[in-house]
């Protein structure tokens, strides 16, 4: 029997929700019924060592197409970059006459002219884009994994066309598909959930592998998550500074990147909070952290999901989360973790009944390892090789 061919269009592999989420999918596939491309468009990353071998990835860094007309053109006229400088003239057109005139970027990739059974858009913007006009498939799917709409104006528009082609688009939680549903009414009879897994095992096995001498405080916090606003991380300063004054013992671990790093940064020292604080940056294997921590403080505003929640409840690690859309989902209040609102006083008093209560904790550990069942790889993979089905209409 022939194997079924599937591409899936990403921008890049570093570390971020979104690109775990894509290599935890790749890494569970069926080979031998699948044949599988990976074609990136912003470079690799850190997570590109963890790609299986079966998987043919194809890059094309298109970065080098933006920026100002002439001395884009003009650099990668002189380097002989004629690929960047074709896709350059595609953007040009597409703001006259839409995304559609991307059919014509099939040229510039090596597949371009290969059939494939399924084509998977995982992000939205350019991996959708190249899902919808500009390869051959039977089906076609996109994936959304956000919890707020962040995209607008004309970028919108173009989205809402794009999803009209596809033949679903598959949201990572309830209220992230609803969100979609809301934005595009016109194709809310071809949303669908299917989560994120959680490779358990795999995550446990992670969480081994390196040992972590955390500081002697009563209370190891730890938060990972990119530093940008609407994950709140310089949430997480004003709390330790509301410890602080309470005398409360602990140590603050903050694992990520972004955009607000200096912001969070520039918070610590004002607030002389450098010896509470230890920021690592991006780190393809946060799990001996999470593990080692007391509890994990998840102060994001906008989760569409939240994984990094779910892998610190399968580490066997205590969770205080502010309230956000797709932690609602599975966090049963003062059950398996503690959901609450985005205020100084009642996070830090939250957190100090809990490093001192730990009849509690254990008590919640217990009940999030119960939690996490549902998102089993294999459970996950089932939906996912549904909808590649392409000899089985798509269900509602």
């Amino acid at each position: 029997m022939d194997k079924k061919k599937i591409l899936f269009i990403n921008g890049h592999l570093n570390a971020g929700g979104v690109e775990r989420s894509l290599v935890d999918v790749l890494r569970h596939f069926d080979y031998g019924k699948y044949e599988v491309d990976l074609l990136l468009l912003e470079g690799t990353g850190d997570y590109l060592e963890e790609i299986p071998q079966n998987v043919n990835v194809i890059m094309y860094s298109l970065n080098d197409a933006g920026g100002p007309l002439l001395s884009t053109c003009w650099k990668n006229l002189v380097h002989g970059r004629w690929v960047l400088l074709f896709y350059r003239f595609l953007m040009l057109l597409s703001s006259k006459r839409g995304n559609e005139v991307m059919r014509w970027a099939r040229p510039m990739f090596c597949n371009g002219n290969r059939r494939y059974n399924v084509v998977i858009g995982y992000r939205p913007n350019m991996a959708t884009t190249f899902a919808a006009y500009t390869f051959h498939a039977d089906r076609r799917l996109a994936w959304w994994h956000h919890g707020e709409m962040n995209i607008c104006g004309r970028h919108r528009i173009e989205l809402a066309h794009e999803y009209e082609r596809m033949d679903a688009v598959i949201a990572v939680s309830e209220s992230s598909a609803q969100l979609v549903k809301e934005t595009f009414p016109d194709i809310k009879e071809k949303v669908r959930v299917i989560p994120n897994m959680l490779c358990v095992e795999e995550i446990r096995e992670k969480a081994q592998s390196e040992v972590i001498n955390m500081s002697s405080a009563c209370c190891n916090i730890i938060s990972v998550g990119r530093m940008s606003p609407e994950k709140n991380m310089a949430f997480c300063v004003d709390v330790a500074w509301e410890l602080r004054e309470r005398m409360f013992s602990f140590h603050w671990y903050m694992v990520g990147d972004g955009v607000d790093m200096e912001l969070v940064k520039r918070k610590i020292e004002k607030n002389n909070l450098t010896d509470w604080f230890t920021i690592t940056g991006n780190l393809p294997n946060p799990y001996p952290y999470i593990q080692s921590a007391d509890l994990l403080f998840h102060p994001s505003l906008v989760e569409s999901q939240g994984l990094t929640v779910l892998e610190a409840m399968a580490l066997g690690t205590p969770v205080v989360v502010v309230e956000s859309a797709g932690p609602k989902e599975f966090i049963e209040n003062g059950v398996n973790g503690i959901m609450i609102v985005a205020e100084v006083g009642v996070a830090a008093s939250t957190i100090e009944k809990l490093c001192r209560e730990k009849i509690l904790l254990q008590d919640m550990v217990e009940n999030g390892r119960n939690t996490i069942a549902v998102y089993e790889s294999s459970k996950i993979m089932k939906q996912i090789y549904i909808m590649l089905d392409v000899e089985t209409p798509i269900a509602a």
